[in-house]
C-alpha cells in the first residue's frame, strides 16, 4: 500500500525546491526560451519553401534587399514585416533561393521565441513571478504558435508588439505609457488592425492620468508619437502600391464599412447581411473555442468569470483589448474567412486569464508549488501531443513539392488542387541565380479554378483557349467528382495522355499527371 506520509513528505520536498523560483526567475525563463526554441527548430520544415501568405512577404523583402528601396507595384498592406526582413537579406549573399527562407522562418521564430519576455513581465503586472513563469510558458509551447512561427509570415512579430504595448500600457508612469504608443504604432505597421488598438490605450490613458495636469498635452504628445512613427510608411505605402492605399486608413477603417455597404446596395442585401452576422457569430464561438483547445480549455473559463467579477482598472485593460482584438476575427468571420489565425494576438492576454483561473484552484491546495509544475508539465505534454497529431506530414509536403517541380516541365496550365498547388508558385526557383528580383523568375504554370463544373469536357472547353494544357488528379475528397472519375477510369478518357504516375516513380503520394491532347479532344 502507498504510505500517504511518505508521499507528503515527498511532495513538501519538492515543494521547497520549487520556492526558489520565485526568488531566481532568470534561468527558468531562459530554460523555457532554450527548449521553446529547440521545439521550433525540430519541427523546422528542411528542403521546403515558403508559400502562400509567406512566399508574397518573401519577394517584398528580397526585392527591397536588391533595389535598395521600397518596391512598388505590391498589393501588400503589411510591409512592415517584410521590411524588417528585407535587412537581414541585405546582410546575406546566397546563390540558393531557400537560405534566405530559412533566414526568414529563423527570424520568425526567433521572434516568437522572445515573445515570453514581454509575456513574463505583462504577466508580473498582475502575478507573482512563479504564475508569470507559467504566463510564459502557455505562449512558448502554444502548438498553434509553435507551427505558426515556421511559415515565415507577420503573426510572431504581431503577437510581440501586441504583448509589448499591453505591458507599458499598464504602467503607472506616463512616461512608460508614452512607449506603448510608439510600440502600438509598430503594431499598426505589422498588420494594419493595429490601428484599433489606439482606442483601448487612449481611453486607458486618459482615465489613468486623468488627474496629471496638462493631461490633454501629454495625451496629444502620446498620440503624436504614435503618429510620426506611421504616417512615413503611409506615405510609402500610397506611392509605392498597387492602387495607391496607405494600407492604414484604407483597410482597417474604411474597407470593412464600404463592404457592407456594398452589400446592403444589392436586391437582396438585408438578408445577405443578416447571413454574414450570423456566420460570423458561428465561426467566432467555433474557431474562439478551438483555439483555446489544448493548454487553455480548462483555465480561460473560470478566469474569465473572476475577471468580470472583479473590474479593476488593469482588468478592464484586459476587457477592452480583448474587445478590439475581436473586432477583426469578428468581420473575417462575416466574409466566410475560416482561420484561427485572427485569435493568436490573444494569445497572451489568454495567459493572464488562465493564470486568473489557476490562482483559483491553486488557492485550494496546500502546496501551490506543485500545482505550479502539474501545470508546467501538463503544457508541454499537451502541446507536443497536439503537434504529434496535427494534420502536417512533413513527408507528405515535400513529396508534392518534388512533384509541382517535374510538372513543370511541360506543363503551362493545370487545374488547382489545392494545398499541394501552392508549390507551383516556387517550383522553378531552383533555376534562378539568387538574389534575383521578382519580376525575373516564373511563377510556374497557370491555375484554374475546378469549383462550379458538371464535367470535364466543360472544364476543358472553358479554360483551353486560357492556357490549360495538363490536369493533375489524385484521391483527395477535396476534388470534384469530374477529377475523381478521371483518377479511377483513365481509359474512358482517350484525350487524355498520362505522363507521370507518382506510385510508378516510387512516391507515396499518389497523383496523376495527364496531358490534354486536343486535337483527340475535339474528335471524341
Amino acid at each position: 500500500m502507498i504510505n500517504i506520509t511518505t508521499v507528503n513528505g515527498f511532495l513538501t520536498k519538492i515543494d521547497q525546491k520549487l520556492e526558489v523560483i520565485k526568488f531566481r526567475p532568470a534561468p527558468y525563463l531562459i530554460l523555457i526560451i532554450i527548449v521553446g526554441f529547440s521545439l521550433r527548430m525540430f519541427y523546422f520544415p528542411h528542403d521546403l519553401p515558403i508559400t502562400l501568405d509567406g512566399l508574397q512577404y518573401f519577394w517584398y523583402a528580397m526585392d527591397m534587399s536588391v533595389l535598395k528601396q521600397f518596391p512598388s507595384g505590391y498589393i501588400i498592406p503589411n510591409n512592415g514585416w517584410p521590411t524588417f526582413v528585407s535587412v537581414f537579406f541585405s546582410l546575406y549573399n546566397s546563390n540558393n533561393y531557400l537560405d534566405y527562407m530559412y533566414i526568414q522562418r529563423l527570424l520568425s521564430i526567433t521572434i516568437s521565441v522572445l515573445t515570453v519576455i514581454p509575456v513574463y513581465f505583462l504577466c508580473r503586472r498582475f502575478f507573482s513571478v512563479t504564475y508569470s513563469l507559467i504566463g510564459a510558458t502557455f505562449v512558448i509551447f502554444e502548438p498553434r504558435l509553435v507551427i505558426n512561427s515556421l511559415s515565415g509570415i507577420t503573426e510572431s512579430s504581431y503577437i510581440l508588439l501586441g504583448a509589448t504595448t499591453l505591458f507599458f500600457i499598464l504602467s503607472n508612469k506616463i512616461k512608460y505609457t508614452y512607449v506603448a504608443f510608439g510600440v502600438a504604432a509598430l503594431f499598426t505597421l505589422v498588420r494594419y488592425e493595429g490601428v484599433l488598438l489606439i482606442i483601448p490605450i487612449s481611453i486607458m490613458f486618459l482615465i489613468k492620468f486623468r488627474k496629471e495636469k496638462k493631461i490633454v498635452l501629454k495625451y496629444l504628445a502620446a498620440l503624436c508619437m504614435f503618429l510620426v512613427i506611421i504616417t512615413p510608411m503611409a506615405y510609402i505605402r500610397m506611392e509605392t502600391s498597387k492602387g495607391g492605399h496607405d494600407g492604414i486608413v484604407s483597410h482597417a477603417i474604411i474597407a470593412g464599412p464600404q463592404y457592407y455597404k456594398n452589400t446592403l446596395d444589392e436586391e437582396t442585401g438585408q438578408e445577405r447581411i443578416f447571413q454574414m452576422f450570423t456566420k460570423s457569430i458561428t465561426y467566432f464561438t467555433q474557431y474562439l473555442g478551438w483555439v483555446l483547445i489544448p493548454l487553455f480549455v480548462f483555465f480561460v473559463p473560470i478566469g474569465t468569470i473572476l475577471i468580470f467579477k472583479n473590474r479593476d482598472l488593469k482588468n478592464l485593460t484586459i476587457i477592452l483589448v480583448s474587445i478590439i482584438f475581436f473586432i477583426p476575427a469578428l468581420y473575417a468571420y462575416s466574409r466566410g474567412i475560416q482561420d484561427t489565425k485572427y485569435f493568436y494576438v490573444m494569445y497572451p492576454i489568454f495567459s493572464i486569464v488562465a493564470l486568473y483561473g489557476i490562482t483559483k484552484i491553486d488557492n485550494k491546495f496546500r502546496k501551490p508549488n506543485i500545482i505550479w509544475l502539474l501545470v508546467i508539465i501538463f503544457i508541454f505534454s499537451s502541446s507536443i501531443l497536439f503537434l504529434s497529431f496535427k494534420d502536417f506530414n512533413y513527408e507528405r509536403e515535400l513529396e508534392s513539392f518534388k512533384i509541382a517541380e517535374l510538372v513543370v516541365v511541360n506543363a503551362k496550365g493545370v487545374n488547382d488542387h489545392y494545398p499541394e498547388s501552392k508549390y507551383y508558385f516556387v517550383s522553378e526557383l531552383s533555376e534562378y541565380k539568387f538574389p534575383t528580383l521578382s519580376s525575373s523568375v516564373s511563377t510556374g504554370p497557370i491555375l484554374f479554378a475546378t469549383e462550379g463544373f458538371g464535367s470535364l469536357e466543360e472544364f476543358i472547353e472553358r479554360y483551353r483557349d486560357q492556357g490549360l494544357t495538363h490536369l493533375v488528379v489524385d484521391n483527395s475528397e477535396k476534388r470534384p467528382d469530374f477529377l475523381h472519375r478521371v483518377f479511377l477510369d483513365e481509359k474512358s478518357y482517350p484525350y487524355l495522355i498520362k505522363e507521370f504516375d507518382s506510385h510508378e516513380n516510387g512516391f507515396t503520394y499518389y497523383v496523376k499527371v495527364y496531358r490534354i491532347n486536343y486535337d483527340e479532344f475535339d474528335h471524341k
